[in-house]
């Protein structure tokens, strides 16, 4: 987060986090000594998952504000405030409206604040394009639950093909996750939040800088480009 957002702490700044999932990035936001932090979610269990973090941490609520929302309610998000940091990492691509969730995101980033976020790739590669990715992710929520199990051992067993391709030991990789080193969840769990995550939604580096430097005027502070159907990372700033 510090060298996403170019900082080495946030202290005197308010943090919103759209799409808090889990709540790591805003108890991070809090260490590293945000004025105030604002989570939301639109998934109660992420909102609950949240809820225990700040309990566990001993965080004061009047610090740490947590409730359930969608971006996409424009109702809801005339009740968040302006935030000198906003964030939303892997969330605006699952929307069901990529778009517009950008949009309204970036309307709470105060003047000379910033605006970080992640976007999935678009990928045109022969093997698998970001539109194949599309269907193959409808049809797996669409499934039965044995197509689905077939669906995730497929996807296991390329996994370790290309491992191996590589010379890497695929059993080491597993155990890597297993033991949360890589993503913070087992491998048979990073499966099926990989073929599951629908609505699921991909725009190239130059779509994003367009829509938000071009139309709503945001400037590029940062950049990391995936070259698979992985993220890309982004940090804009609002011009004062």
């Amino acid at each position: 987060m510090q060298y996403m957002l170019g900082k080495h702490d946030l202290t005197g700044c308010r943090f919103l986090d759209i799409g808090c999932g889990s709540g790591i990035f805003s108890l991070a936001a809090n260490m590293l000594g945000a004025e105030y932090v604002e989570s939301f979610d639109y998934d109660q269990n992420s909102v609950q998952a949240t809820l225990a973090i700040r309990q566990r941490y001993g965080i004061a609520v009047e610090k740490w504000h947590i409730q359930q929302g969608s971006v996409l309610d424009s109702q809801f998000m005339q009740t968040i405030g302006m935030a000198d940091v906003v964030y939303s990492w892997g969330v605006l691509h699952h929307t069901g409206s990529m778009w517009a969730a950008i949009q309204a995101a970036a309307q709470k980033v105060q003047p000379g604040g910033v605006f970080a976020l992640s976007i999935y790739n678009e990928v045109h590669n022969p093997i698998m394009t970001s539109a194949r990715w599309l269907k193959l992710k409808r049809f797996y929520n669409q499934a039965p639950t044995l197509v689905q199990r077939g669906l995730e051992a497929l996807y296991a067993a390329a996994f370790i093909a290309v491992d191996a391709a590589k010379f890497h030991n695929p059993l080491t990789t597993i155990q890597r996750y297993n033991r949360d080193e890589q993503r913070g969840m087992d491998f048979w769990h990073d499966v099926r939040d990989w073929l599951g995550g629908y609505p699921y939604e991909y725009a190239n580096p130059g779509a994003i800088f367009t829509f938000l430097h071009k139309e709503m005027g945001f400037e590029l502070m940062y950049l990391n480009t995936s070259y698979g159907s992985g993220c890309n990372e982004f940090t804009f700033r609002r011009p004062v």
